[in-house]
């Protein structure tokens, strides 16, 4: 799939009726996936829709349960060309309100569909310019907040922001007012026809806070006879609602699991493992991933190379080892010199030990975000084919070892057993020249670089789907958009 455009040419192969319903003056941004989708579409049709839109690259996603809405549904799709994700918001109904809320069912979904028109622009079809400004003003009216009201008189400032003060100049660039009268008669009675018609014109004029007062008081009046329920439980529904939202953010900076974006559904999460080679690059990837998937999704990274405190007791072991007193009495008598070698050799255990314990507490993490439906990156993976390197088991067999030391081999390859059985959905493979590892990697030792690069492309996970990228010469962008496409194929037919 090239475009979002796409989905809308198998629309019309298929009959299907739909038009995209709302904020048409941004149609083409969406289109190009830099902004939300809005789609209606007769219910009679859903299943219909949901096959085209599977058949055409697009995944349904979830919302968290405070954020659904009866009669809408969250599609994502992917635009090769320019790497975006494609949102689309699918409605059977026309719910409209404060946002977490949408507490007015407005009844005109067919009559919407019956009258939609063409825009030559996109070759997409649209809501009635006359029928979208007429929607515009009452939801201006009934999302727009008392508070922001007052503050607006006080300050001076506009009450409706800029981007929709460039919405309502299109729209009344493009409707008419006989016919925007016309509408109107249909949607309403006689006199509260005359009075939206009155607003409109006030709009068209000017979008002073005396003039949205009318409207909000217009909107609050007409649409009351379509709550879905009351005033004050929707005013209550909204305060809790915004407060848990930006508490929950706050809370997620802090590490907390709280979910406030989409996900693929209960069960149905993905895990994404990156390999490579020292400068192959995987860092700057998982990165790149992590924005891409985030924009809608719940995603998230996971380290799963060494521990922190693997790294930290390794350079104090380094320290000591380099001191002269300890280079000294190693070599003083056979029996000390054995003593103390046992004694590195349990330090290197326990720190081998914490490492896999570390490896193995992200791997149940991993298992837990999987389970909500998220999708969880993982810089490197945990595997058991070729070991003692590439974040295998790393405690080595030995006769001449103490007993402690077997127990703890046997602890970490149980450890690594448990892990491994639970392989990644997708491994993305990153392959790199040895000439181009090293100038990336200057520090590090070219024959190390060429024996993990080796053991990347033989790696094999059960049940995992391969994906091999080759790095070489090619841009950070480049790679992360062959991995979007290659990607997406398999997230897009995965359920």
């Amino acid at each position: 799939m090239h475009s979002a455009s796409h989905i809308f040419k198998a629309f019309h192969e298929h009959s299907l009726i739909y038009c995209h319903w709302k904020s048409n003056e941004h149609l083409g941004e969406g289109l190009r996936g830099e902004t939300d989708l809005d789609v209606l579409v007769s219910h009679d049709q859903s299943a219909e829709c949901g096959k085209l839109l599977r058949e055409t690259g697009f995944r349904q996603v979830y919302s968290p349960p405070w954020a659904q809405y009866p009669g809408i549904e969250d599609w994502l799709g992917f635009d090769q060309t320019t790497g975006k994700s494609l949102h689309i918001h699918l409605h059977y109904r026309l719910l409209v309100g404060r946002k977490f809320v949408k507490e007015i069912h407005l009844p005109w979904a067919e009559y919407v569909l019956r009258t939609r028109v063409m825009d030559p622009a996109t070759g997409v079809y649209v809501a009635d310019p006359n029928i979208e400004l007429i929607l515009l003003a009452l939801r201006i009216g009934i999302k727009t907040r008392w508070s922001t009201l007052l503050i607006a008189m006080l300050s001076g400032r506009m009450v409706i922001p800029k981007n929709i003060h460039a919405e309502i100049s299109y729209l009344l660039h493009h409707s008419e007012a006989e016919k925007i009268k016309i509408c109107c008669e249909t949607f309403f009675n006689s006199k509260s026809a005359e009075k939206v018609v009155d607003a409109i014109e006030c709009l068209r004029k000017k979008h002073t806070p005396r003039h949205i007062l009318r409207l909000m008081m217009l909107s609050r009046s007409i649409l009351a006879r379509y709550r879905r329920f009351s005033l004050s439980r929707a005013f209550l529904q909204y305060v809790v609602r915004t407060v848990w939202l930006r508490s929950a953010r706050i809370l997620k900076r802090f590490g907390a699991n709280i979910q406030t974006k989409k996900n693929l559904g209960a069960d149905n999460g993905l895990v994404i493992a990156v390999l490579g080679a020292d400068g192959a690059g995987k860092s700057t990837l998982v990165l790149k991933m992590h924005e891409w998937l985030s924009w809608k999704l719940e995603a998230r990274v996971l380290y799963l190379g060494r521990h922190w405190l693997f790294r930290i007791l390794e350079r104090i072991r380094h320290a000591i080892e380099k001191t002269p007193s300890a280079r000294t009495n190693a070599t003083k008598t056979t029996g000390k010199g054995r003593q103390r070698s046992l004694i590195r050799t349990l330090v290197s255990d326990i720190r081998k030990l914490l490492n896999a314990y570390g490896r193995h507490t992200a791997v149940q993490k991993m298992l837990r975000f999987k389970k909500q439906g998220y999708v969880v990156v993982t810089d490197r993976f945990p595997q058991m084919q070729f070991c003692g390197i590439n974040d295998s088991p790393s405690i080595q067999a030995g006769s001449a070892h103490s007993r402690i030391h077997h127990v703890f081999r046997r602890i970490e390859l149980r450890l690594y057993k448990q892990m491994c059985a639970v392989p990644p959905d997708i491994v993305i493979k990153l392959h790199v020249s040895e000439e181009t590892a090293v100038t990336r990697k200057p520090d590090h030792h070219a024959k190390t670089i060429a024996v993990k690069a080796d053991i990347v492309r033989r790696l094999a996970f059960t049940n995992s789907v391969a994906i091999d990228i080759d790095t070489d010469g090619v841009s950070a962008d480049e790679v992360a958009l062959q991995t979007k496409v290659a990607l997406w194929k398999h997230v897009a037919h995965t359920v």
